[in-house]
């Protein structure tokens, strides 16, 4: 089932885990995707971070935790084989959340064109080990790597040819890199969607802003509408504000009252 649900990283510096569950029920949002900064513990990863206690957390609000995400791709100068054990931790991480699918990152691992044969280095063992435990991958789109455009994530997509290697659709990340992130990334990449990221922005003078979804050049509405019509993709489909953290709430009210009624 397509579900409207929020990201743990928006508030996640400022602001306690179980008082984000709160906010995000407060606008009937009851599903949401992690990051480390939602658990206890430190360390880049999840291998530190105390998962059943988020996790029991998330259970006593009355959310569920549908992915779980890595950042470490950003920045990151470690061996591909670091990188690629601490994906592998993510995965055993979401399975005992009961999450479904990861949100990871290209980034460091292939920042310019995209290098398949160190994308096999990082990426290989990770996506046999999300066979095993049937949890998708979702590799989102950003504007300033190998997976800037619909085309080049498609190449990707083509070349690892995995159900359980997906991608994370972003379609404002393609606005930002100067392509159309609906209809045209969606129907590129329809096939292989494997979660779904939203937000907004508008280009004002050359100046990039991030908008509340109603507002913003990218058709968020139409994008929902369709993907329930083609059942391309059945999960979560998170709000992602970039804003500041005292904004969000007022993002999340904003945009849940647009978009709850579509879902």
């Amino acid at each position: 089932m397509l579900t409207l649900g929020f990201s743990g990283q928006a508030l996640g510096y400022t602001m306690p885990f179980d008082k984000i569950c709160k906010i995000g029920r407060k606008y009937n949002m009851r599903v949401c995707e992690v990051w480390e900064c939602n658990a206890a513990g430190d360390g880049l990863g999840w291998k530190n971070r105390d998962i059943k206690e988020m996790k029991r957390i998330a259970d006593s609000e009355g959310v569920r935790i549908e992915c779980v995400t890595l950042g470490a791709a950003f920045g990151y100068s470690g061996s591909a084989e670091e990188y690629s054990d601490m994906l592998c931790y993510t995965i055993e991480a979401a399975a005992e959340t009961g999450a479904l699918r990861i949100n990871h990152y290209c980034a460091a691992v292939s920042p310019n064109e995209a290098d398949f044969a160190r994308m096999e280095e990082f990426w290989a063992k990770p996506i046999k080990l999300a066979e095993e435990y049937k949890i998708t991958l979702a590799l989102e789109n950003e504007a300033h790597d190998a997976t800037k455009t619909p085309d080049r994530m498609l190449k990707i997509m083509e070349h690892f040819k995995n159900p359980y290697f997906k991608t994370n659709l972003d379609c404002t990340n393609y606005y930002q890199a100067g392509a159309d992130g609906f209809p045209d990334a969606y129907e590129t990449l329809k096939p292989y969607i494997g979660y779904i990221h939203l937000k907004n922005a508008h280009n004002n003078y050359d100046n990039f802003k991030y908008v509340p979804v109603p507002d913003g050049a990218v058709n968020i509405h139409s994008l929902v509408c369709k993907v329930k019509v083609d059942k391309s993709y059945n999960g979560l489909c998170s709000l992602e504000p970039h804003v500041a953290p005292e904004k969000v709430e007022e993002y999340y009210k904003i945009e849940s009252a647009y978009l709850n009624p579509l879902f």
